[in-house]
């Protein structure tokens, strides 16, 4: 088993006046001097939260700005590493490395839809009993079928966005309203879709 601090230091180390003032001035020094997202906000101010990892050298990204190109070439990078850690003998990073790998999939799966919104692609693996009721809200909120709005049932892009929130929605992590305005934006997603490849 791990040794704690307190058995690795001794208890006269680790609350020594001294000692501690020391780690904390070590503590805030790394935090002033490690890179941050060099992004600019909507508020016209630099983000500041911690890049990701794997970003190119001197290319500071937080998870949230690095998208695109940049977002794919840390995702190679991090696969990487999370396909030696899925296999690993240590049960912590084999997780870690397991949960990676999905994240990673699941937003190559979203950047497929993107690309060809009638991919056969499922991104959502639900239970038979969480299917049927994701079933029960697509149709409660009228995305089961053609849409008045355009005639057409709903792309698999978006029925991926509603079954996500279809979930969100039932397990109560977001409100009727924000569910609301997600349906909302689904359609008026469809009716800008069908406008454009000239199929409404």
């Amino acid at each position: 088993m791990a040794l704690t601090v307190f058995e690795r230091l001794g208890r006269d180390y680790c609350t020594s006046k001294e000692h501690l003032t020391r780690w904390r001035d070590a503590l805030n020094e790394g935090r002033r001097t490690t890179p941050r997202c060099t992004a600019i906000t909507r508020m016209g101010s630099q983000c500041r939260m911690l890049p990701l990892r794997d970003g190119r050298p001197g290319v500071h990204l937080c998870w949230h700005h690095a998208r695109g190109a940049a977002r794919d070439e840390i995702d190679r990078k991090r696969e990487a590493r999370a396909i030696r850690w899925s296999v690993s003998g240590n049960a912590r990073k084999r997780e870690q490395g397991i949960t990676a790998l999905a994240v990673i999939h699941r937003r190559r799966a979203w950047k497929a839809l993107k690309a060809d919104p009638s991919a056969a692609v499922q991104i959502l693996l639900l239970s038979d009993a969480d299917e049927r009721n994701v079933t029960y809200w697509l149709r409660d909120h009228g995305l089961d079928g053609a849409l008045t709005e355009t005639g057409r049932p709903i792309t698999n892009y978006s029925r991926e966005r509603a079954r996500y929130a279809a979930v969100m929605s039932i397990s109560e992590r977001i409100t009727a309203e924000a569910a609301r305005r997600r349906v909302v934006s689904i359609v008026q997603w469809e009716v800008a879709y069908w406008h454009k490849v000239g199929g409404a």
